[in-house]
């Protein structure tokens, strides 16, 4: 792949060492990898440090690009079903028997639908879990409409027990989306909500609260970053991560690559005159995490069959269904449970899960210039072939911002 910066100076990156060099003639390395599971790997399951435990499928709000809204194929509507009271013993019991004794800190999250609806059963559950030997952090993923006083003064009372808010903008960009049932914006309740919270407990609030974002097209960043730092209440607290929509493929809800690609470089263009000048602001923090996939890769050289690890190798994470399923992490369709809480890990689905990804890579990837740096994880396979090529293509062409834009930045410091 090559790669010629703002200076006109021209690297390679070669996808069978990993290493970016200048460039010295035409010719891109072709070798064909495939890939292979650890067949006799040893399964582990007691190395588990982040638990997310969907608290309730119920939601009071109706976000209109919401997974759960009903429109996306193989997933679950909002429906009032929450995590039983009388299954809170077993939870326990397979917290303490499945999390990594040797890390220093047990993460736990509590996930909806909303998960504040179902407070009393949160506190529950905390409560029985500091009655282990582990270092528990929690957080509680909420879209801040029912943070009241009493709630506030409620998480401010508890140790180690965060908050992560979705904002998606300004009123107008907020409320598009963000919506109750009836059709009306959550903005005005939230926002309100977040500034009691902040004029009440302001080093609590810096403390325990967090943010994300989702965004319809990565042009809404430049918006989003004046908004942001315009806000006395959210300007010391960036996103910790912003989202794009995932596409809804049956309703052909998808962008073209060349639309994509030139609203990318838009924004990276600014974000890099602003990285340049030493500011720090929702848009550089984008241009840092998209540089991040180049500055933390490995050097090797690859043998003609790569053996490789998966999350459903070393489950390091685990997501715990109301209904008592359990997945590698939340972002699974259905299909793809790998056990029960009443019967503990399903050692052969995750065999299956790892069998059909990597047919999966072998079929796509092994040709693929890109394939050192490539963020696709097997929660792919939620998706059809056609579709798996579409994230594909848009995998590539943010693999190619990230070597610019990490080339240009080392340009910058020669």
């Amino acid at each position: 792949m090559r790669i010629v910066t703002r200076s006109r100076r021209k690297y390679n990156y070669s996808p069978l060492t990993n290493k970016i060099t200048l460039w010295e003639n035409n010719s891109l390395c072709e070798d064909i990898f495939n890939v292979s599971y650890i067949e006799t790997f040893d399964y582990s399951f007691d190395k588990i440090s982040m638990f997310t435990i969907e608290i309730t499928q119920q939601c009071n709000l109706r976000c209109k690009y919401c997974i759960y809204s009903g429109d996306y194929d193989n997933r679950r509507s909002h429906n009032e079903q929450s995590f039983p009271s009388d299954a809170i013993p077993s939870l326990i019991n397979f917290i303490a028997s499945h999390a990594d004794k040797s890390a220093p800190v047990i993460t736990v999250c509590f996930y909806g639908g909303e998960a504040l609806l179902q407070k009393d059963k949160i506190q529950k559950i905390i409560s029985e879990l500091y009655s282990l030997s582990f270092i528990f952090e929690f957080t509680i993923s909420s879209n801040g409409v029912l943070l009241s006083e009493e709630t506030i003064d409620w998480i401010c009372s508890l140790p180690n027990l965060k908050v992560t808010i979705t904002i998606d903008g300004d009123k107008l960009i907020h409320d598009a989306n963000r919506v109750f049932p009836s059709g009306k914006g959550s903005f005005d309740i939230v926002m309100k909500n977040l500034k009691w919270f902040k004029d009440m407990y302001p080093q609590e609030y810096d403390n325990r609260v967090q943010f994300l974002s989702t965004v319809d097209s990565i042009l809404r960043l430049h918006d989003l970053s004046i908004f942001w730092e315009q806000n006395p209440i959210l300007s010391n607290h960036r996103p910790v991560h912003i989202s794009s929509i995932i596409p809804n493929f049956p309703k052909g809800e998808v962008s073209d690559k060349t639309s994509f690609l030139k609203n990318q470089l838009v924004i990276y263009e600014e974000a890099l005159t602003l990285y340049l000048k030493g500011e720090e602001n929702i848009l550089t923090d984008e241009l840092k995490r998209l540089i991040g996939i180049i500055e933390h890769r490995e050097f090797f050289e690859l043998p003609k069959q790569q053996r490789f690890i998966t999350c459903c190798h070393n489950t390091y994470s685990c997501f715990i269904t109301s209904s008592g399923q359990l997945y590698v992490c939340e972002k699974f369709n259905e299909e793809f449970s790998v056990g029960t809480l009443e019967n503990g890990f399903d050692k052969n689905a995750l065999i299956r899960i790892n069998q059909t990804f990597t047919q999966r890579k072998n079929s796509h990837c092994s040709k693929c210039w890109a394939k050192r740096l490539c963020r696709i994880c097997a929660t792919n396979l939620n998706h059809s072939t056609t579709e798996f090529e579409w994230f594909c293509n848009r995998e590539r062409q943010k693999i190619q911002l990230a070597l610019k834009y990490y080339c240009e930045i080392r340009d910058s410091r020669i």
